[in-house]
C-alpha cells in the first residue's frame, strides 16, 4: 500500500492539488499511482527499489525530482519545461537519455556508477 506525506495541499477533498510528495526510504518497487498527481512540483523517491521511472512522464510541472539511492539503470525522461533540480546520485545508470532538460540549474550525479557498452 503506498501511503503519501503529503506537506502541500489546496483543497480538501479527493480534488485536492498537490504539490510535494515525500515518497523517500519506502521501498517501492512501483510508482504507477502517482500518475494522477499532475500538478506535482517536488518528489522525494530517495532509497526505494525503483527500476523504472516512466509514471513520471505526466507530471510535467516537477521542479525538482529526488531519485537518490535506487535501482536505475536508465534514465529516460521527456524534456520537462519546468524541472531545475534532479538527483540521481548512488544509482547504475547505463543510459541517460533525458538528462537535458531546458531549465536544469541543478544536477547530482554524486556516488554515479555510470556503465556504457562499446
Amino acid at each position: 500500500m503506498l501511503i503519501l506525506d503529503l506537506k502541500h495541499q489546496i483543497g480538501k477533498n479527493r480534488n485536492s492539488i498537490f504539490f510535494e510528495y515525500f515518497l523517500n526510504s519506502r521501498n517501492l518497487t512501483d510508482i504507477t499511482r502517482l500518475e494522477p498527481f499532475v500538478h506535482l512540483r517536488f518528489i522525494d523517491l530517495s532509497n526505494n527499489r525503483l527500476r523504472t521511472i516512466n509514471s513520471l512522464n505526466r507530471l510535467k510541472f516537477l521542479l525538482t525530482i529526488k531519485l537518490d539511492s535506487n535501482e536505475l539503470s536508465s534514465f529516460d525522461l521527456p524534456p520537462f519545461t519546468y524541472l531545475q533540480t534532479l538527483s540521481l546520485s548512488n544509482n547504475r545508470l547505463r543510459s541517460i537519455v533525458g538528462i537535458e532538460q531546458p531549465r536544469l540549474e541543478i544536477l547530482n550525479l554524486n556516488r554515479m556508477f555510470i556503465f556504457f557498452e562499446v
